[in-house]
């Protein structure tokens, strides 16, 4: 029994002896605190990418809807266009729509996506985009008056020239529609 009571002490003592350093103890609570706080940013994380894929599919299916809708009225156009208008007359406007085509992607030159994707964007570099697409917008608008003879020429339409100057404008109004705050 004596033996028992020895052992029992024992067992007390190194029970006693182990206590965690208060240092330690702080740094465990510090170490729970942050998971805790890990756990939190990682439920906001989860939370902000739902949202943005919410967002991102609305705005895809926004997107889709309108270039369907856009080309059913390109559809609608070119199918009333060539009911109401002779064939010389339809491919007129056919060649015309080419030339304002071409000169579109011309004159927009990836400007406004550069805009889009730009990480930071101030007023400066806002008049830099619109100054650097009027400049082109006229660059296209001559190009193109000065093709219009030719091409109506080609053609044997000599009236088509003024079709295509007349056209033209559009090109001077595209700065105004592709950079906007």
């Amino acid at each position: 029994m004596r033996m028992l009571r020895i052992a029992g002490a024992l067992v007390f003592v190194s029970l006693a002896a182990c206590t965690t350093p208060p240092e330690i103890k702080q740094a465990m609570a510090a170490k729970d605190q942050a998971y805790t706080e890990n756990e939190e940013l990682m439920r906001q994380y989860r939370e902000l990418v739902s949202n943005i894929t919410t967002r991102h599919l609305q705005w895809f299916r926004y997107v889709q809807t309108r270039l369907k809708l856009d080309l059913a009225l390109q559809w609608a156009t070119t199918l009333v266009a060539a009911r109401l208008l002779t064939p010389e007359h339809f491919g007129l406007m056919a060649v015309a729509s080419l030339a304002l085509t071409l000169g579109d992607m011309f004159v927009d030159f990836g400007l406004s996506q550069s805009v889009i994707y730009a990480d930071k964007v101030n007023d400066s570099a806002l008049r830099q985009v619109f100054t650097l697409h009027l400049l082109i917008a006229t660059l296209a608008t001559g190009l193109l008056m000065i093709a219009a003879g030719p091409i109506a020429a080609h053609l044997g339409k000599p009236d088509f020239a003024t079709v295509l100057i007349f056209l033209t404008i559009w090109f001077m109004l595209w700065p105004l529609q592709a950079v906007s705050r």
